[in-house]
């Protein structure tokens, strides 16, 4: 047999299913979270993380260690991914000419960059990662069993809201903190999470805010320009668009889709790319992370108090209008539209903090607002 193409347990079980429950926050909803546009392309194939299983041992002998903890895994892969993002981003946009996995170039640039912000990460918060141990080769690694402990995973699986509680509630550590054990009980003693664990996890919730909320499959594609998601299958290998039948038994992270089609998806397993058909993935889950060190606009109530205002970005020059629940960058380069932009804004003001005030934005400002070109 292929190595790729090994088989779980028959009767394995990673996931348990649920209802949503009345305090879950719902993507598109008035109890969903901000929209926070990071790839317009949706498209998170570049910022997929290391690959790592959530099996050890070897099948043919028999020893193996099946943790059930796909939930956790593919939650920590998400996150790692964004993580990705937002440090490339970060590096690129603070001049950094290296290699994006040599960690010592990068901590040089970063001793020299450490007030730089972007959007989304503070060169404080990547600092932060950086001495605790979080990123190795310029990537963070996350301890899955940390997660899977914290999230109640049991020999039938766990609950998709229960690990992100866990993960919101408590924190996280790195991989090499609390790396994987062999055998099932070993791999979910809690009492070898020790005090060093639970206050560095705590240390980096002051830096790192970490949310989620439902998605409704309808809105797959804008969501997944703000994360990869999650979702549960029925547990499949083989190549092709996947069309198992049957109880979804997996969890995983979807990181690109074609509306209607199918879904590209990472896998815990040995086969880590598959295609599943579009109905044969459920219950969507985001995850957002927030840079505690940037400031953060109330954008709904900024949105709310300055519809249909001219804007532009007193960094970059762009102009845009808050339009439609978001601010709307306008692209031209034609003189004429420019000079009637720059008219417009000049004759607009903003309601910040209760006052009117010039209709100019940070880029900081501008990345927490900006939706899709006009």
């Amino acid at each position: 047999m292929e190595e790729n193409k090994l088989e779980i347990f028959k009767d394995y079980q990673g996931v348990r299913l649920e209802e949503r429950r009345e305090a879950d926050l719902v993507a598109g909803t008035s109890y969903g979270l901000d929209v926070k546009i990071l790839l317009e392309t949706a498209d998170w194939g570049n910022f997929r993380p290391k690959h790592e299983l959530q099996v050890i041992g070897s099948y043919e002998v028999g020893d193996i260690t099946d943790s059930s903890s796909c939930v956790s895994f593919s939650a920590s892969d998400i996150l790692e991914a964004i993580f990705i993002f937002f440090i490339r981003d970060w590096l690129e946009a603070s001049g950094y000419k290296g290699d994006v996995k040599n960690d010592e170039e990068i901590k040089l640039h970063l001793a020299k960059n450490i007030n730089f912000k972007t959007a989304y990460l503070s060169g404080v918060g990547l600092n932060f990662l950086y001495v605790k141990g979080y990123i190795e080769n310029g990537e963070p690694n996350f301890s899955d069993r940390f997660i899977a402990i914290n999230g109640h995973t049991t020999k039938y699986g766990a609950y998709q809201a229960d690990v992100a509680n866990g993960i919101k509630l408590v924190g996280l550590i790195p991989e090499k903190m609390l790396p994987f054990v062999k055998g099932f009980e070993n791999y979910h003693n809690a009492q070898d999470i020790t005090q060093e664990m639970v206050d560095l996890a705590t240390e980096c919730k002051k830096y790192f805010f970490i949310d989620w909320e439902w998605v409704n499959k309808i809105d797959i594609m804008e969501k997944l320009e703000e994360a990869p998601l999650q979702a549960t299958v029925l547990f499949a290998n083989g190549d092709g668009i996947l069309k198992p039948e049957g109880r979804e038994n997996h969890a995983i992270m979807i990181f690109k889709a074609n509306k209607n089609i199918s879904a590209s998806i990472d896998d815990s397993y040995i086969q880590e790319t598959k295609e599943y058909g579009w109905e044969y993935f459920h219950n969507l889950l985001k995850y957002s992370i927030t840079d505690l060190n940037i400031t953060i606009m109330d954008t709904k109530q900024f949105i709310a108090d300055n519809d249909l205002v001219w804007v532009q970005n007193s960094d970059t020059g762009q102009f845009g209008r808050i339009l439609q629940q978001q601010l709307r960058p306008i692209v031209s380069t034609d003189r004429g539209a420019l000079a009637l932009l720059d008219d417009k804004v000049r004759g607009s003001q903003l309601l910040k903090g209760g006052k009117k005030v010039p209709a100019k934005l940070t880029n900081e400002e501008w990345k927490q607002l900006e939706g899709k070109p006009i």
